[in-house]
Parts: C-alpha cells; sequence; structure tokens
C-alpha cells in the first residue's frame, strides 16, 4: 500500500525536477519518498511567479515548506498535477520570463489550458479515461442527425458530381519522422484524436440531409514496413501509397472519413500519412489536427494521460449554425452581397489552350514558386504603409494578373474564410469554410497605394458578413444569372515540423492531383518564406501557359516590392527579372552582314540562289 503512495510521489518529482532540467528552469523539486519540495533559485528575478501559474490551475504550494503524497492521491491527480507544471513552465516561457532553450519548442496556449482539477462525478473528457472506458462516455448513444450547414452542403453536392469530382476533396499531408519513435504511442494519439473530434466520426446520409456522429470508431491505421527495400524501390512505393491516397473516392455514408497510415523506412524514420475528406476536416482543422496530435503523442510516450482544454462538438456547431441561418430570412450580410452583385459581374475569361470538355474531368496540375524571407519581408513593410496585411497585398496582386491576363475590370475571385476564427471555437474540427465570391474591381488608372487600401476595406466587409456564403448567394439569381467562381485565392500560414519530443518531423502537403476550380492560387506562408502554388485543371491549360501567368504574378510582387507607389496600369503590365532577361536574349540578333552590298543588292543574291523557294504563303495560295 504505501510502496504505491510512494511510486506515485517518485512519478511527480521525477517527472517535475525533469521539465525543469530539459526546460532549463531555475526551480528543482527533490523528494524524500513521499515528502516533496520546491526549490527556488535565489538569484532568478521572476521564478516565484511560478507558484501563482500553479494555483491558477489548481495546484497549491506553500513557497518553502515541504509537501506530501497522500493515499488520497489518484494517478489521474498526479497526471493533472504534471500537465499543470509542465504548462505553467511553457507560459513563463511566452511571456519571456523563462528563457527557451535550444531545441525546445513553446506550445501556443491560447491562454492557459487548465483551469482546475477535472470534476470527479459530473464530467470527464474522453481523454482523461483510460482506453477501455472512451466508448462509454464519449457521445450519447443514439446517433443524432445533425443539419447540413450552407458550407457543407457545398462541399457535398460538388463531391456528388463525378468520382473525380470527390477526389477533390481529400486532403492529404505527409509527415517524416526521424528519431526514436514509439509506434505504439503514436497508434494511440491519432486514436485519441478521433475519440476528441466528433467530426473525425460523422457520417453523411446518402440523401444529403445530414450526418451522425458514431458514438466510437475505431481507427484502422496501415503499418508498411519499407526497411528491406532498396533506395529505389522504397521510393516507388511511398509514391505509390501516396497515390492510392490521391485516388480514393471516400463512401460519404460508411467510411471513416480520417485515415492514417504509417510507413517504416528505416529504424530511425518513418513517414505518417493522413488523409481526411475536406467535409470533416478543413485546412485550418489540419492545423489543429497536427498541433494537438504533437501535444498528445509528447504525453503519450511518456506513459501520460493527455489533458487538453475541451473542445466543441461539430454537430452541436453545426446544429446551432443552421438553427442560426434558418431564422435570418433577410439580414444584413444578404443584403450586403446582394448589393455587391447589384451590378452584373461577367465570368471571367482565362485563355483557354484546350477546349472545355462536356464532362470535366477534374485532372490538375501545378507550379510552383518562391519568395524569400526578405521579399515577405519587403512584401509586408509595402502592405503595411497602406494599412493592409499580407493577405490584401497578395489578393490585390492576383487580381492585377487576372486583369491582365483576361483584359477585364470586374470579376469575381472566390476564397475561402475559416468560420472558427475569431468565434472563441478556435479548436474545433470540422469543415467551417465560409466560401466567399469577392467582386475584383480594377481601375487601371488608380495608383495601387490606393487600390490596395481599398481593396483591403472592402476584403474585411466580406469577412464581416462572411455568414451569408457563395451557396446562399446564388439561390437568389437563376441559373443563366448565377456569379461563376473561375479563380480562387487562399493564404495559409503553417508550420511544417511537429513538436514532438526526440523527433525531428517534416510536414508536407501532397498535391491533391484533382481541383474543383479551373485556377486556384494557394499561398502558404512559413519560416522559409512563401510557396507561391497555382493549381490548375489540365483540361483547359497547357502548363507553359500558367508558368507565364505565374512569371507575370511575381513580376507585379516584385514591382509592388521596388516602387509601390506605380499606377496600377503599369504594375499589372510589370515584367518579372526572369521575364526582363528573355526579353533581351530575344533581342540580341546582331549578326554580320557585308557592309560594302546595299539591301536589294542581298535581296538579289538570295534571291539568285533560292528564287523557286516559297516565301509568302496566304488562304489563296503561295508566292516565290
Amino acid at each position: 500500500f504505501w510502496e504505491t503512495v510512494k511510486s506515485r510521489a517518485n512519478r511527480l518529482a521525477e517527472t517535475v525536477d525533469r521539465l525543469f532540467v530539459e526546460n532549463n528552469v531555475p526551480i528543482r523539486m527533490p523528494n524524500f519518498g513521499t515528502q516533496m519540495f520546491l526549490r527556488v533559485a535565489e538569484d532568478h528575478k521572476y521564478a516565484n511567479l511560478f507558484f501563482f501559474h500553479l494555483r491558477n490551475k489548481g495546484v497549491f504550494l506553500l513557497e518553502g515548506f515541504p509537501t506530501y503524497m497522500t493515499a488520497a492521491h489518484t494517478d489521474a491527480d498526479i497526471d493533472y498535477c504534471i500537465a499543470a507544471f509542465r504548462e505553467s513552465i511553457a507560459e513563463m516561457q511566452e511571456g519571456g520570463f523563462f528563457e527557451v532553450p535550444v531545441g525546445i519548442e513553446v506550445p501556443h496556449l491560447n491562454g492557459s489550458r487548465l483551469t482546475g482539477p477535472p470534476r470527479q462525478l459530473d464530467h470527464v473528457s474522453p481523454l482523461s479515461l483510460p482506453p477501455a472506458n472512451r466508448s462509454s462516455l464519449a457521445l450519447p448513444r443514439e446517433p443524432i442527425l445533425y443539419p447540413m450547414t450552407e458550407s457543407l452542403a457545398e462541399i457535398w453536392l460538388a463531391s456528388q458530381i463525378s468520382e473525380n469530382a470527390s477526389r477533390c476533396f481529400n486532403e492529404i499531408n505527409t509527415i517524416t519522422l526521424r528519431g526514436s519513435l514509439k509506434i505504439e504511442a503514436l497508434k494511440t494519439s491519432l486514436q485519441d484524436l478521433v475519440d476528441r473530434h466528433d467530426a473525425l466520426r460523422a457520417a453523411f446520409s446518402a440523401s444529403g440531409e445530414g450526418f451522425r456522429v458514431r458514438e466510437t470508431m475505431e481507427l484502422p491505421i496501415s503499418q508498411i514496413d519499407l526497411d528491406s527495400l532498396s533506395a529505389e524501390d522504397r521510393t516507388e512505393a511511398i509514391e505509390k501509397v501516396i497515390g492510392q491516397e490521391r485516388e480514393l473516392i471516400f463512401d460519404l455514408e460508411s467510411d471513416l472519413l480520417f485515415r492514417a497510415s504509417i510507413l517504416k523506412i528505416s529504424a530511425d524514420e518513418h513517414l505518417l500519412i493522413l488523409n481526411a475528406h475536406h467535409l470533416v476536416c478543413d485546412g485550418w482543422s489540419y492545423t489543429i489536427v497536427l498541433e494537438e496530435l504533437g501535444a498528445i503523442y509528447r504525453d503519450r510516450s511518456t506513459g501520460l494521460i493527455p489533458t487538453l482544454e475541451p473542445t466543441v462538438s461539430f454537430g452541436v456547431y453545426s446544429r446551432e449554425n443552421a438553427a442560426q441561418n434558418s431564422d435570418r430570412e433577410s439580414n444584413s450580410s444578404e443584403t450586403f452581397w446582394m448589393e455587391q452583385y447589384s451590378a452584373p459581374v461577367s465570368a471571367l475569361a482565362l485563355p483557354a489552350d484546350f477546349a472545355a470538355m462536356e464532362e470535366p474531368d477534374f485532372l490538375c496540375d501545378m507550379v510552383t514558386d518562391h519568395f524569400t524571407p526578405a521579399e515577405v519581408k519587403a512584401m509586408k513593410l509595402a502592405a503595411g504603409k497602406s494599412g493592409a496585411s499580407l493577405f490584401g497585398l497578395l489578393m490585390s496582386a492576383y487580381q492585377l494578373m487576372l486583369h491582365r491576363v483576361c483584359r477585364q475590370q470586374r470579376f469575381v475571385v472566390g476564397f475561402p474564410a475559416a468560420g472558427q476564427n475569431g468565434t472563441g471555437h478556435e479548436s474545433l474540427v470540422g469543415h467551417c469554410v465560409n466560401f466567399l465570391p469577392f467582386v475584383a474591381e480594377v481601375d487601371p488608372d488608380s495608383d495601387f497605394t490606393a487600390f490596395l487600401k481599398k481593396t483591403q476595406g472592402r476584403l474585411l466587409d466580406a469577412l464581416d458578413h462572411q455568414d451569408f456564403t457563395y451557396g446562399r448567394l446564388i439561390q437568389n439569381f437563376s441559373s443563366g444569372e448565377r456569379p461563376v467562381v473561375e479563380a480562387v485565392f487562399n493564404l495559409e500560414k503553417v508550420k511544417n515540423s511537429l513538436a514532438m519530443p526526440g523527433i525531428e518531423s517534416t510536414v508536407t502537403e501532397i498535391e491533391r492531383g484533382y481541383a474543383s476550380n479551373p485556377l486556384f492560387l494557394k499561398v502558404r506562408e512559413y519560416e522559409e518564406g512563401l510557396e507561391i502554388r497555382f493549381d490548375y485543371q489540365s483540361s483547359l491549360f497547357s502548363g507553359e501557359t500558367v508558368r507565364q501567368w505565374l512569371r507575370i504574378f511575381r513580376g507585379i510582387l516584385e514591382g509592388i516590392i521596388t516602387a509601390p507607389g506605380s499606377s496600377v496600369r503599369d504594375l499589372s503590365s510589370a515584367l518579372s527579372e526572369e521575364q526582363l532577361d528573355q526579353l533581351k536574349g530575344w533581342n540580341l540578333t546582331k549578326v554580320g552582314y557585308p557592309r560594302d552590298s546595299s539591301i536589294h543588292g542581298l535581296f538579289s543574291e538570295v534571291a539568285a540562289l533560292r528564287g523557286s523557294k516559297v516565301a509568302l504563303r496566304f488562304d489563296g495560295g503561295e508566292m516565290s
């Protein structure tokens, strides 16, 4: 009996002391059996603030006095205390009171995750239970039919067009994991995610009237050992698995819409492949899933039960969202968007290389470019001078590119807005995207600074009215008058690694191979700068055409960096450095010629040599 109490005390003290050492915190936690102390360095100015952070989480320790482990303390109490110590360290590092050692990444806490120990009787989070007990408390036993939000309905309907249309919504990421990976801890962590987020257990009815959430669902994880293969065969095998995920057609009614595979590359390298249908995991949600995977694995790999802040049920969110929309027969957001389309907006006439197919195949390819951190900094500086964001600047440059390519001044550019952002539901996983059909208005005679400022203001107005989405807007038009979205833009700020102890990780988004829109400019901001990527439907455009558009886009951005005060007309006709070099090469036509001869004399000499050859072809024939 007392050995159990002592072992719990040892686990608490040793784990916490190790956290102090690993994070170079000027505090230690020695123990003698069940008696423990917190010893604070006297020369550290802010170390005593640590006790405040602990107390704020319900862990009360008197500075300078011993504390004791008793038989009343459970393993769950120990887990909670360790989590409270860990988060208190992270909070003080985030606030600059403790230094952050090299190689340690401070988690983004969005405020404290812990506000007090879990209640013992009336509520238990699924992640606070041993795996065997999760199924009894995860969700109500009777599946509820949750209504479709407008955003869900848009994706569900688009998925029904064809098999390739459904493939457009496969969201695939790979995570390369180098180091001593604990496979079982990773598998348990993935299951924890499915248990935690009900969207990942959703099944959509064949009629499209709504979705149900399974009470429990075991995540099948495919494990493939490639260690014995040659490097060439291993690469081929990886591409085959990724290709299978890309070609996968999710059964929205019966499949689990979140999949995982673990490929063993070598003893100290693994590849985790995640595939989620966009109906249950949008871009914002994928970021949450990856961040939480790292946090859960950190605990699971050390034998701890994860303690995460409770999240919102996607089913409940969908029900509330649908109810709010049904109550708004006519609201300010609808009025706003109808005013945007009070004057006709012509469809964007992207110059296609190939005739449109009767039934689109949705196959796509991509071209990419990269801007350095220094160039990104210069873009943000230029944007800031006009009171704009990087998103606003890139969106403005995209409109200028489309204006130049299509010779149009008023057209539609779609962009997705994360429905979780700024709502208090930032940890919500599901499809919450509000797709907004922004009306571009390009005045060539305006200066770019004024155009950028105006665009930023109009983007903010659109975001303020994002509850009235594209799907609802087109219901107000006849089929022949509905606004058509040919070009889409999005900017994502991403992290290309996970915080996992003892593991070096690299996150890579896999191109889908299918696209629902003809042209999609996708920009990803990360530590190494900006990745610029054009996804395009290859049945309409050639790779060289889209590469030329990418060069135009780069030229516009380079022009904004060097001369942000230029006119819209000048910037939209700007050339990139690559294009300027190309033009110089084309104009290097200087050749030697006999300077003692006249032009007509040279012409006569050539005619005498090849006079019978065809010199001109035209509709009516040809001429020598």
